[in-house]
Protein backbone atom coordinates (compact mmCIF):
# COMPACT_ATOMS: atom_id res chain seq x y z
CA UNK A 1 0.00 0.00 0.00
CA UNK A 2 2.02 3.01 -1.26
CA UNK A 3 -0.10 5.69 1.00
CA UNK A 4 1.38 3.64 4.01
CA UNK A 5 4.31 4.84 6.12
CA UNK A 6 4.81 3.11 8.69
CA UNK A 7 8.26 2.02 9.06
CA UNK A 8 9.96 -1.03 11.17
CA UNK A 9 13.53 -1.25 12.23
CA UNK A 10 14.54 -4.74 13.25
CA UNK A 11 17.74 -6.12 15.40
CA UNK A 12 20.05 -9.12 14.99
CA UNK A 13 21.90 -8.37 18.72
CA UNK A 14 24.93 -6.72 19.53
CA UNK A 15 27.06 -8.44 16.36
CA UNK A 16 29.43 -5.38 16.02
CA UNK A 17 30.15 -5.00 19.86
CA UNK A 18 32.35 -8.22 19.54
CA UNK A 19 33.75 -8.57 15.85
CA UNK A 20 34.86 -4.42 15.57
CA UNK A 21 36.54 -2.23 17.81
CA UNK A 22 35.29 0.95 19.24
CA UNK A 23 37.24 2.82 16.89
CA UNK A 24 35.31 1.41 14.00
CA UNK A 25 38.23 -1.22 12.70
CA UNK A 26 37.52 -4.77 12.34
CA UNK A 27 38.46 -7.02 15.33
CA UNK A 28 40.99 -9.28 14.15
CA UNK A 29 41.26 -10.85 17.28
CA UNK A 30 37.36 -11.77 18.08
CA UNK A 31 37.23 -15.64 18.85
CA UNK A 32 34.09 -18.17 18.27
CA UNK A 33 32.18 -19.51 21.45
CA UNK A 34 30.73 -22.75 20.86
CA UNK A 35 26.43 -22.39 22.40
CA UNK A 36 23.54 -23.47 20.77
CA UNK A 37 20.75 -21.03 21.30
CA UNK A 38 17.30 -21.17 21.18
CA UNK A 39 14.72 -18.80 19.47
CA UNK A 40 11.16 -17.97 20.78
CA UNK A 41 9.31 -17.17 16.90
CA UNK A 42 6.70 -15.42 16.03
CA UNK A 43 4.78 -13.40 13.34
CA UNK A 44 4.87 -10.32 14.55
CA UNK A 45 5.95 -7.98 17.40
CA UNK A 46 3.32 -9.28 19.83
CA UNK A 47 2.43 -11.92 22.51
CA UNK A 48 5.91 -12.52 23.61
CA UNK A 49 4.67 -13.18 27.30
CA UNK A 50 4.64 -16.92 25.55
CA UNK A 51 8.29 -16.91 25.24
CA UNK A 52 9.10 -18.40 28.70
CA UNK A 53 6.92 -21.24 27.78
CA UNK A 54 6.85 -21.69 24.13
CA UNK A 55 9.50 -21.38 21.14
CA UNK A 56 6.66 -20.57 18.88
CA UNK A 57 4.24 -18.65 19.37
CA UNK A 58 0.52 -20.12 19.22
CA UNK A 59 -1.64 -18.86 15.64
CA UNK A 60 1.27 -19.94 13.55
CA UNK A 61 3.49 -22.68 11.88
CA UNK A 62 7.09 -21.96 12.01
CA UNK A 63 7.82 -21.76 7.96
CA UNK A 64 4.87 -23.30 6.23
CA UNK A 65 1.08 -21.89 6.39
CA UNK A 66 -1.22 -22.94 8.80
CA UNK A 67 -3.31 -25.31 6.87
CA UNK A 68 -0.37 -27.44 5.96
CA UNK A 69 -0.70 -28.27 9.87
CA UNK A 70 -4.39 -30.10 9.27
CA UNK A 71 -5.32 -28.78 12.47
CA UNK A 72 -3.14 -31.10 14.33
CA UNK A 73 -1.23 -30.13 17.60
CA UNK A 74 2.24 -30.35 16.22
CA UNK A 75 5.37 -31.55 18.58
CA UNK A 76 7.80 -27.95 17.78
CA UNK A 77 11.48 -27.82 18.29
CA UNK A 78 12.09 -23.92 18.12
CA UNK A 79 14.51 -22.57 16.68
CA UNK A 80 17.75 -23.41 17.45
CA UNK A 81 21.30 -21.43 15.99
CA UNK A 82 24.31 -23.88 16.32
CA UNK A 83 27.01 -21.94 17.00
CA UNK A 84 30.62 -22.91 16.66
CA UNK A 85 34.05 -23.13 19.03
CA UNK A 86 35.98 -23.11 15.85
CA UNK A 87 38.26 -20.34 14.59
CA UNK A 88 40.22 -21.90 11.93
CA UNK A 89 39.85 -20.31 8.64
CA UNK A 90 37.92 -23.25 7.15
CA UNK A 91 35.39 -23.28 9.86
CA UNK A 92 35.40 -19.79 11.62
CA UNK A 93 31.81 -19.50 9.77
CA UNK A 94 29.79 -22.89 10.25
CA UNK A 95 27.26 -21.92 12.66
CA UNK A 96 23.79 -23.47 11.54
CA UNK A 97 20.17 -22.90 12.23
CA UNK A 98 17.51 -25.95 12.50
CA UNK A 99 13.94 -25.96 13.36
CA UNK A 100 11.39 -28.92 12.41
CA UNK A 101 7.92 -30.03 13.93
CA UNK A 102 5.73 -33.10 13.62
CA UNK A 103 2.29 -34.28 13.53
CA UNK A 104 0.32 -37.43 13.94
CA UNK A 105 -3.33 -38.39 14.84
CA UNK A 106 -5.67 -40.98 13.84
CA UNK A 107 -4.94 -44.44 12.55
CA UNK A 108 -5.50 -46.29 8.95
CA UNK A 109 -7.48 -44.69 6.26
CA UNK A 110 -8.20 -41.44 8.99
CA UNK A 111 -4.77 -40.75 9.53
CA UNK A 112 -3.52 -37.34 9.35
CA UNK A 113 0.21 -36.09 9.44
CA UNK A 114 2.88 -33.64 8.63
CA UNK A 115 6.39 -33.13 8.97
CA UNK A 116 9.19 -30.27 8.72
CA UNK A 117 12.62 -29.49 8.69
CA UNK A 118 13.97 -26.24 8.12
CA UNK A 119 18.27 -26.33 7.50
CA UNK A 120 20.35 -23.88 7.07
CA UNK A 121 23.50 -21.80 7.53
CA UNK A 122 24.40 -18.26 9.79
CA UNK A 123 27.04 -16.22 8.32
CA UNK A 124 28.58 -13.12 9.78
CA UNK A 125 29.34 -11.05 6.69
CA UNK A 126 31.41 -7.80 7.11
CA UNK A 127 29.21 -5.15 5.32
CA UNK A 128 30.52 -3.64 3.21
CA UNK A 129 33.83 -6.22 2.67
CA UNK A 130 36.62 -3.61 2.71
CA UNK A 131 39.88 -3.40 4.57
CA UNK A 132 40.27 0.07 4.70
CA UNK A 133 36.69 1.10 6.18
CA UNK A 134 36.66 4.05 8.99
CA UNK A 135 34.10 2.24 10.57
CA UNK A 136 33.03 -1.25 9.92
CA UNK A 137 29.87 -3.45 10.70
CA UNK A 138 28.92 -7.18 10.35
CA UNK A 139 25.75 -8.89 9.55
CA UNK A 140 24.09 -12.11 10.85
CA UNK A 141 22.80 -13.69 7.41
CA UNK A 142 21.03 -16.98 7.17
CA UNK A 143 20.59 -19.06 3.91
CA UNK A 144 18.58 -22.46 4.56
CA UNK A 145 15.44 -24.57 3.31
CA UNK A 146 12.77 -25.72 4.27
CA UNK A 147 11.10 -29.28 2.95
CA UNK A 148 8.05 -30.33 4.32
CA UNK A 149 4.68 -33.01 3.86
CA UNK A 150 1.24 -33.17 4.86
CA UNK A 151 -0.95 -35.69 4.44
CA UNK A 152 -4.42 -35.69 5.18
CA UNK A 153 -7.85 -34.18 4.39
CA UNK A 154 -6.92 -31.41 1.69
CA UNK A 155 -9.97 -29.90 1.17
CA UNK A 156 -13.87 -31.48 0.30
CA UNK A 157 -12.73 -35.15 2.01
CA UNK A 158 -10.04 -35.60 -0.50
CA UNK A 159 -7.05 -37.59 1.24
CA UNK A 160 -3.92 -36.34 -0.29
CA UNK A 161 0.05 -35.82 0.10
CA UNK A 162 1.55 -32.00 -0.21
CA UNK A 163 5.20 -31.77 -0.53
CA UNK A 164 6.65 -28.62 0.31
CA UNK A 165 9.42 -26.67 -0.32
CA UNK A 166 10.99 -23.26 0.42
CA UNK A 167 13.80 -21.42 0.01
CA UNK A 168 15.08 -19.22 3.65
CA UNK A 169 16.68 -15.73 4.37
CA UNK A 170 17.59 -13.58 6.66
CA UNK A 171 16.85 -10.19 6.83
CA UNK A 172 18.52 -7.40 9.56
CA UNK A 173 19.96 -4.74 11.13
CA UNK A 174 22.12 -4.63 14.07
CA UNK A 175 20.98 -3.55 17.55
CA UNK A 176 20.67 -5.65 20.70
CA UNK A 177 18.55 -8.28 22.80
CA UNK A 178 19.36 -8.59 26.77
CA UNK A 179 18.22 -12.31 26.64
CA UNK A 180 21.50 -13.32 24.76
CA UNK A 181 24.13 -10.85 26.14
CA UNK A 182 27.36 -12.02 24.25
CA UNK A 183 29.29 -9.16 21.71
CA UNK A 184 29.34 -10.59 18.24
CA UNK A 185 26.34 -13.01 18.27
CA UNK A 186 22.50 -12.51 16.89
CA UNK A 187 19.86 -11.71 19.87
CA UNK A 188 17.04 -11.58 16.66
CA UNK A 189 16.58 -12.70 13.07
CA UNK A 190 13.74 -11.46 10.67
CA UNK A 191 13.07 -14.82 8.57
CA UNK A 192 11.27 -14.76 5.04
CA UNK A 193 11.15 -16.47 1.92
CA UNK A 194 9.92 -13.97 -0.24
CA UNK A 195 10.65 -10.45 -1.49
CA UNK A 196 9.19 -8.80 -4.31
CA UNK A 197 11.79 -7.72 -5.99
CA UNK A 198 12.40 -9.11 -9.53
CA UNK A 199 14.94 -12.17 -9.60
CA UNK A 200 14.93 -12.21 -5.67
CA UNK A 201 13.16 -14.75 -3.41
CA UNK A 202 10.26 -16.49 -5.17
CA UNK A 203 8.62 -18.36 -2.04
CA UNK A 204 7.63 -21.39 -0.72
CA UNK A 205 5.51 -23.93 -3.40
CA UNK A 206 3.14 -26.74 -1.83
CA UNK A 207 2.63 -29.53 -4.97
CA UNK A 208 -0.48 -31.68 -4.56
CA UNK A 209 0.60 -35.21 -5.73
CA UNK A 210 -1.01 -35.92 -9.04
CA UNK A 211 -1.84 -32.65 -9.80
CA UNK A 212 -0.86 -29.99 -12.09
CA UNK A 213 2.08 -28.00 -11.27
CA UNK A 214 -0.38 -24.77 -12.46
CA UNK A 215 -2.31 -25.54 -9.37
CA UNK A 216 1.09 -25.48 -7.05
CA UNK A 217 -0.34 -23.37 -4.00
CA UNK A 218 2.79 -20.97 -3.35
CA UNK A 219 3.34 -19.19 0.13
CA UNK A 220 5.18 -16.41 1.80
CA UNK A 221 6.26 -16.05 5.72
CA UNK A 222 7.71 -13.65 7.62
CA UNK A 223 9.17 -14.42 11.20
CA UNK A 224 10.68 -12.72 13.59
CA UNK A 225 13.09 -15.18 15.98
CA UNK A 226 13.77 -13.80 19.33
CA UNK A 227 16.68 -15.11 21.35
CA UNK A 228 15.46 -16.92 24.80
CA UNK A 229 19.01 -18.28 26.22
CA UNK A 230 21.15 -21.46 25.56
CA UNK A 231 20.19 -24.77 24.99
CA UNK A 232 21.37 -27.69 26.89
CA UNK A 233 23.59 -29.66 24.59
CA UNK A 234 24.68 -33.62 25.62
CA UNK A 235 27.75 -35.51 24.35
CA UNK A 236 28.84 -34.26 21.01
CA UNK A 237 31.09 -36.73 19.10
CA UNK A 238 32.83 -36.55 15.33
CA UNK A 239 31.68 -39.92 14.04
CA UNK A 240 30.24 -41.99 11.37
CA UNK A 241 27.09 -44.72 11.91
CA UNK A 242 25.60 -46.89 9.72
CA UNK A 243 22.27 -48.07 8.82
CA UNK A 244 18.94 -48.85 7.41
CA UNK A 245 16.14 -46.54 5.55
CA UNK A 246 12.71 -47.58 4.14
CA UNK A 247 9.83 -46.26 3.43
CA UNK A 248 6.67 -46.76 0.57
CA UNK A 249 6.35 -43.39 -1.78
CA UNK A 250 3.70 -42.29 -4.00
CA UNK A 251 5.07 -41.39 -7.96
CA UNK A 252 2.84 -39.51 -10.65
CA UNK A 253 2.33 -40.65 -13.76
CA UNK A 254 1.36 -37.49 -15.67
CA UNK A 255 -1.21 -34.93 -14.63
CA UNK A 256 -5.08 -36.79 -13.10
CA UNK A 257 -4.14 -40.26 -13.43
CA UNK A 258 -3.62 -42.69 -9.99
CA UNK A 259 -0.50 -42.68 -8.33
CA UNK A 260 1.72 -45.35 -8.00
CA UNK A 261 2.70 -46.73 -4.58
CA UNK A 262 6.73 -47.59 -4.71
CA UNK A 263 8.54 -49.45 -2.01
CA UNK A 264 12.09 -47.77 -1.56
CA UNK A 265 14.80 -49.11 0.87
CA UNK A 266 18.56 -49.12 1.47
CA UNK A 267 18.91 -52.75 -0.15
CA UNK A 268 21.27 -55.23 1.84
CA UNK A 269 23.81 -53.24 2.85
CA UNK A 270 24.15 -51.45 6.52
CA UNK A 271 26.73 -49.12 4.42
CA UNK A 272 23.89 -47.82 1.94
CA UNK A 273 22.96 -45.65 4.43
CA UNK A 274 25.53 -43.43 6.59
CA UNK A 275 25.49 -40.17 8.90
CA UNK A 276 28.52 -38.59 9.64
CA UNK A 277 28.71 -35.97 12.52
CA UNK A 278 31.43 -33.11 12.79
CA UNK A 279 31.50 -31.23 15.98
CA UNK A 280 34.15 -28.37 14.76
CA UNK A 281 31.87 -27.84 11.95
CA UNK A 282 28.79 -28.33 13.51
CA UNK A 283 27.51 -30.35 10.37
CA UNK A 284 25.78 -33.86 9.54
CA UNK A 285 25.99 -35.13 6.17
CA UNK A 286 23.86 -38.63 5.29
CA UNK A 287 24.90 -40.26 2.41
CA UNK A 288 21.03 -42.43 1.48
CA UNK A 289 21.30 -44.97 -1.10
CA UNK A 290 17.72 -46.12 -2.06
CA UNK A 291 17.50 -48.91 -4.37
CA UNK A 292 17.75 -48.30 -7.93
CA UNK A 293 17.75 -44.54 -7.22
CA UNK A 294 21.35 -43.40 -6.71
CA UNK A 295 23.01 -41.47 -4.08
CA UNK A 296 21.04 -39.33 -2.05
CA UNK A 297 23.33 -36.89 -0.28
CA UNK A 298 22.22 -34.64 2.17
CA UNK A 299 24.09 -31.98 4.05
CA UNK A 300 28.45 -31.81 3.89
CA UNK A 301 29.92 -29.35 2.50
CA UNK A 302 27.40 -28.01 0.04
CA UNK A 303 24.07 -28.78 1.33
CA UNK A 304 22.78 -27.49 4.79
CA UNK A 305 23.16 -29.36 7.79
CA UNK A 306 22.88 -29.11 11.63
CA UNK A 307 24.39 -30.56 14.16
CA UNK A 308 23.39 -30.35 17.73
CA UNK A 309 24.83 -33.10 20.10
CA UNK A 310 25.01 -37.15 19.26
CA UNK A 311 21.15 -37.37 19.61
CA UNK A 312 19.66 -33.83 17.89
CA UNK A 313 21.17 -33.54 14.07
CA UNK A 314 19.39 -32.91 10.49
CA UNK A 315 20.74 -32.87 6.92
CA UNK A 316 19.18 -32.10 3.97
CA UNK A 317 19.50 -30.70 0.08
CA UNK A 318 17.17 -28.68 -2.37
CA UNK A 319 14.57 -31.62 -1.87
CA UNK A 320 14.52 -34.15 1.14
CA UNK A 321 15.41 -33.55 4.19
CA UNK A 322 16.29 -35.75 7.06
CA UNK A 323 16.09 -35.56 10.72
CA UNK A 324 16.75 -37.23 14.03
CA UNK A 325 13.64 -38.10 15.99
CA UNK A 326 15.19 -36.55 19.13
CA UNK A 327 14.82 -33.31 17.77
CA UNK A 328 11.07 -33.68 18.28
CA UNK A 329 11.32 -34.01 22.42
CA UNK A 330 9.42 -31.51 24.45
CA UNK A 331 10.99 -29.80 27.22
CA UNK A 332 10.27 -33.03 29.40
CA UNK A 333 12.31 -35.11 26.41
CA UNK A 334 9.08 -36.98 25.39
CA UNK A 335 8.34 -37.93 21.95
CA UNK A 336 4.93 -36.83 20.18
CA UNK A 337 2.02 -38.43 21.60
CA UNK A 338 2.08 -40.65 18.25
CA UNK A 339 5.66 -41.65 18.54
CA UNK A 340 5.86 -42.35 22.93
CA UNK A 341 5.89 -45.89 22.63
CA UNK A 342 8.88 -45.71 20.98
CA UNK A 343 11.45 -46.16 23.79
CA UNK A 344 14.33 -43.92 24.73
CA UNK A 345 17.61 -45.63 22.66
CA UNK A 346 21.07 -45.58 24.14
CA UNK A 347 23.47 -46.87 21.31
CA UNK A 348 20.73 -45.70 18.47
CA UNK A 349 19.29 -43.24 16.41
CA UNK A 350 16.50 -42.85 14.35
CA UNK A 351 14.17 -40.44 12.65
CA UNK A 352 12.50 -39.80 9.46
CA UNK A 353 13.50 -38.77 6.25
CA UNK A 354 10.90 -37.21 3.29
CA UNK A 355 10.71 -35.27 0.32
CA UNK A 356 11.11 -35.09 -3.19
CA UNK A 357 13.35 -38.48 -4.22
CA UNK A 358 13.48 -38.17 -7.92
CA UNK A 359 11.14 -37.22 -10.89
CA UNK A 360 9.68 -34.18 -12.31
CA UNK A 361 6.47 -32.32 -10.54
CA UNK A 362 3.34 -33.00 -12.77
CA UNK A 363 4.89 -35.61 -14.64
CA UNK A 364 6.81 -38.41 -12.96
CA UNK A 365 7.45 -36.64 -9.36
CA UNK A 366 8.29 -39.39 -6.66
CA UNK A 367 7.49 -38.02 -3.30
CA UNK A 368 8.54 -40.43 0.21
CA UNK A 369 5.84 -38.57 3.02
CA UNK A 370 7.03 -40.27 6.31
CA UNK A 371 9.88 -42.70 5.24
CA UNK A 372 12.31 -44.38 8.81
CA UNK A 373 15.50 -44.08 9.40
CA UNK A 374 18.07 -46.23 12.23
CA UNK A 375 21.46 -46.60 12.41
CA UNK A 376 24.50 -47.00 14.63
CA UNK A 377 28.13 -47.57 15.25
CA UNK A 378 28.02 -51.26 13.38
CA UNK A 379 29.54 -54.00 15.28
CA UNK A 380 32.50 -55.43 14.58
CA UNK A 381 31.89 -59.36 13.47
CA UNK A 382 35.07 -60.64 14.95
CA UNK A 383 33.73 -58.59 18.16
CA UNK A 384 30.33 -60.71 18.57
CA UNK A 385 30.05 -63.34 21.42
CA UNK A 386 29.82 -66.66 20.03
CA UNK A 387 27.67 -68.32 23.15
CA UNK A 388 24.98 -66.79 24.89
CA UNK A 389 22.13 -64.88 24.27
CA UNK A 390 20.52 -62.12 24.62
CA UNK A 391 16.98 -60.43 24.17
CA UNK A 392 16.71 -57.56 22.38
CA UNK A 393 13.81 -55.42 22.14
CA UNK A 394 12.91 -52.13 20.72
CA UNK A 395 10.39 -50.52 18.29
CA UNK A 396 8.81 -51.20 14.47
CA UNK A 397 7.83 -48.23 12.15
CA UNK A 398 6.67 -47.89 8.70
CA UNK A 399 4.46 -46.40 6.06
CA UNK A 400 1.74 -49.10 4.81
CA UNK A 401 -0.54 -48.92 1.78
CA UNK A 402 -3.57 -50.75 2.41
CA UNK A 403 -7.09 -51.19 0.18
CA UNK A 404 -5.97 -47.72 -1.20
CA UNK A 405 -5.40 -45.76 2.42
CA UNK A 406 -1.94 -44.91 2.82
CA UNK A 407 -0.67 -44.06 6.54
CA UNK A 408 2.01 -44.62 9.11
CA UNK A 409 2.38 -47.30 11.39
CA UNK A 410 4.21 -47.43 14.67
CA UNK A 411 4.59 -51.05 16.58
CA UNK A 412 7.27 -53.35 18.72
CA UNK A 413 10.16 -55.42 17.89
CA UNK A 414 11.59 -58.21 19.79
CA UNK A 415 14.89 -60.76 18.72
CA UNK A 416 15.62 -63.53 21.06
CA UNK A 417 18.82 -64.26 20.13
CA UNK A 418 21.30 -67.54 20.23
CA UNK A 419 24.81 -65.88 19.61
CA UNK A 420 25.85 -70.09 19.31
CA UNK A 421 23.50 -70.66 16.61
CA UNK A 422 24.36 -67.67 14.73
CA UNK A 423 20.56 -67.14 14.73
CA UNK A 424 16.91 -65.25 16.26
CA UNK A 425 13.52 -65.71 16.80
CA UNK A 426 11.67 -62.21 15.63
CA UNK A 427 8.44 -61.17 16.71
CA UNK A 428 6.76 -58.06 15.47
CA UNK A 429 3.70 -56.91 16.17
CA UNK A 430 2.78 -54.19 13.47
CA UNK A 431 -0.12 -52.39 11.91
CA UNK A 432 -2.50 -55.15 13.90
CA UNK A 433 -0.71 -58.00 12.89
CA UNK A 434 1.52 -59.87 15.16
CA UNK A 435 4.90 -61.32 12.70
CA UNK A 436 7.58 -63.86 13.57
CA UNK A 437 10.44 -65.50 11.87
CA UNK A 438 13.79 -66.28 12.27
CA UNK A 439 16.98 -64.66 11.26
CA UNK A 440 20.35 -65.68 10.65
CA UNK A 441 23.89 -64.10 10.52
CA UNK A 442 25.64 -64.09 7.13
CA UNK A 443 28.65 -65.56 7.18
CA UNK A 444 31.75 -63.89 8.25
CA UNK A 445 29.26 -60.53 9.10
CA UNK A 446 27.26 -58.87 11.36
CA UNK A 447 24.51 -58.45 9.35
CA UNK A 448 21.55 -60.47 9.65
CA UNK A 449 18.08 -61.60 7.83
CA UNK A 450 15.30 -63.99 7.67
CA UNK A 451 11.45 -64.27 6.49
CA UNK A 452 8.76 -62.47 8.54
CA UNK A 453 5.34 -63.94 8.27
CA UNK A 454 2.08 -62.96 9.95
CA UNK A 455 -1.30 -65.32 8.50
CA UNK A 456 -1.43 -64.26 4.52
CA UNK A 457 1.30 -61.63 5.08
CA UNK A 458 4.80 -62.56 4.02
CA UNK A 459 7.93 -60.52 3.79
CA UNK A 460 11.06 -60.10 5.20
CA UNK A 461 13.35 -58.57 7.75
CA UNK A 462 17.03 -57.44 7.46
CA UNK A 463 19.48 -55.94 10.37
CA UNK A 464 22.86 -55.59 12.04
CA UNK A 465 24.35 -55.86 14.91
CA UNK A 466 25.44 -52.46 16.47
CA UNK A 467 27.82 -51.95 19.08
CA UNK A 468 27.90 -49.42 22.23
CA UNK A 469 29.18 -48.83 25.97
CA UNK A 470 31.74 -51.73 25.50
CA UNK A 471 28.98 -54.09 24.69
CA UNK A 472 30.48 -55.50 20.74
CA UNK A 473 26.25 -56.19 20.66
CA UNK A 474 24.80 -53.41 22.38
CA UNK A 475 21.85 -53.55 19.84
CA UNK A 476 20.32 -54.55 16.88
CA UNK A 477 19.12 -52.39 14.08
CA UNK A 478 16.99 -52.75 10.13
CA UNK A 479 14.57 -52.91 7.67
CA UNK A 480 11.46 -54.42 6.72
CA UNK A 481 9.13 -54.96 3.72
CA UNK A 482 5.85 -57.16 3.88
CA UNK A 483 2.80 -57.41 1.95
CA UNK A 484 -0.23 -59.20 1.26
CA UNK A 485 -1.43 -59.82 -2.49
CA UNK A 486 -2.07 -56.73 -4.35
CA UNK A 487 -4.09 -55.09 -1.21
CA UNK A 488 -1.53 -54.64 1.34
CA UNK A 489 1.85 -53.71 1.40
CA UNK A 490 4.29 -51.78 4.20
CA UNK A 491 8.30 -50.73 3.95
CA UNK A 492 9.88 -49.43 7.50
CA UNK A 493 12.48 -49.95 9.91
CA UNK A 494 13.16 -52.07 13.11
CA UNK A 495 15.52 -51.33 16.30
CA UNK A 496 16.25 -52.59 19.51
CA UNK A 497 18.62 -52.47 22.47
CA UNK A 498 19.80 -55.66 25.20
CA UNK A 499 16.80 -55.85 27.67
Amino acid sequence: DPTRTERFLFATGDVDGGRVNPNGTVNAGFSNTFAVDRFFLSAGLENFDQKSTRTVASGIRAFLRNQTGLGLNLADSGVFVINTGSNTPEAKNNNSILHADFGMSGTGAAQQSTISATIGDVKYVQNPPCTDCVTNSFEAVVNGRTIGSSRGNVGNGRIATVGISSVLTSTSAGGGNPALNRPGYAGYFVLENFTPEADQLNGGTEHGLGGAITSDENYAVLRLATATGQATVGSRSSQTLTGWAGGLAEKENGTGNPLTIVPIGTGTDPNNFTVQTDAVTNRAQANINLNNRGLLALGGATSPSAFIDDNRFAAGNDEVAMVNANVLRDGNGNLPAALQSIPTYQHLQWGFFFGDTQGTAGSDLEHLHMGTWVAGRAADPSQLPTTGSATYQGHSIGNVFNSGSLYTAVGSYQNNWDFGQRAGAVSMNFDGAQYTGTTRLRDNSAVFEGPLSAGNRTGGAIGNFVQGGGDPAAAMAGRFAVGEAATYRASGTFAGEKR
